[in-house]
């Protein structure tokens, strides 16, 4: 009879290299109840830690989220001189409308977009107009934290508004900062209002993130949730069967949106969004059930 293929096959030795692939033979022999938790502790902090490699920021982030109308701030220091710099642009007799397209022109003109990743450090932070005006570049949030608090200088009721992709501005029955899908979450007075409803803006928003993060840091995480899934036990073909639908998923969340560069725009392929999103799911599952099989055979054999 052929021998099996596994990924404990080949003899153990005391190199360090195989010390360590004892270490996670042993640790998937532990019992459910502390294996499982361990693990999720562990991709948890591997995920946060290449999303976020300056986790204060994480913790501002949140809080900010949670609290969006705070971050529109017309007093806010240094923000005067700007405001007069755009009330000296602004003909008299303008409607309101053509105000709005104004500050969307100026926010444009004064703040050039570039990725959170390339200005702080992170996948995702929504800055303090102070913060802002410091760096003098930033996504689409904070540019419309900015356009959101010139608008109330001026005496408009502008809020902000996101589909979890895109942060853009309303005001009154307006909307400006290009104004995205379904509103996942508005500002209000009282805290972040959030409509729980709008299910359609995840695989969206996941491929988008996933498109403009750096493909290196994704393959860390993909890598991290294929050992943390796998048993040593495993046929290799199941193994590689199951990291390849992870590493199909991923193509796909990449495909659903086509960044132009300098951000002039982008267009999105929903199909494939929603098939990396269920071609992920396969790929967790398929991985699960064979080291799930795995393991019981190797409890029922001596």
């Amino acid at each position: 009879m052929a021998e099996r293929s596994d990924i404990r096959s080949a003899p153990l030795t005391d190199e360090p290299g195989w010390v360590v692939v004892r270490w996670y033979a042993a640790f998937n022999g532990v019992r459910a109840a502390v294996r499982v938790p361990v693990k999720i502790v562990i991709f948890a902090a591997v995920f946060l830690l290449v999303l976020f490699p300056r986790p204060w920021l994480l913790v501002r982030h949140v809080d900010r989220v949670r609290h969006l109308d705070r971050l529109i701030e017309p007093n806010a220091p240094g923000l005067e001189a700007l405001g007069r710099q755009l009330q000296t642009s602004l003909p008299a007799g303008l409607t309101n409308r053509q105000i709005h397209r104004r500050v969307e022109e100026f926010v444009h003109k004064t703040i050039p977009y570039d990725w959170d990743w390339n200005t702080w450090g992170v996948a995702d932070y929504i800055p303090t107009v102070s913060e802002l005006l410091e760096m003098r570049r930033e996504d689409c949030d904070g540019r419309a934290v900015l356009a959101a608090s010139l608008l109330r200088q001026l005496g408009q009721k502008s809020y902000l508004a996101t589909d979890l992709r895109h942060v853009w501005v309303g005001v009154e029955r307006d909307e400006l900062m290009g104004p995205g899908g379904r509103k996942t979450a508005i500002s209000t007075p009282t805290g972040t209002r959030f409509d729980w409803r709008t299910v359609e803006n995840v695989p969206r928003t996941l491929a988008f993130g996933t498109a403009v993060f750096p493909l290196p840091r994704e393959l860390i995480v993909l890598a991290t949730m294929v050992l943390l899934l796998a048993h040593p036990k495993m046929r290799v073909r199941w193994l590689v069967s199951g990291t390849a639908l992870l590493l199909a998923a991923l193509v796909f969340l990449r495909l659903g949106v086509d960044v132009i560069p300098g951000f002039r725009g982008y267009s999105e392929r929903i199909w494939s969004s929603w098939l990396g999103l269920i071609v992920a799911i396969l790929g967790v599952a398929w991985l699960w059930w064979w080291a799930r099989r795995a393991r019981v055979q190797e409890i029922a054999s001596p």
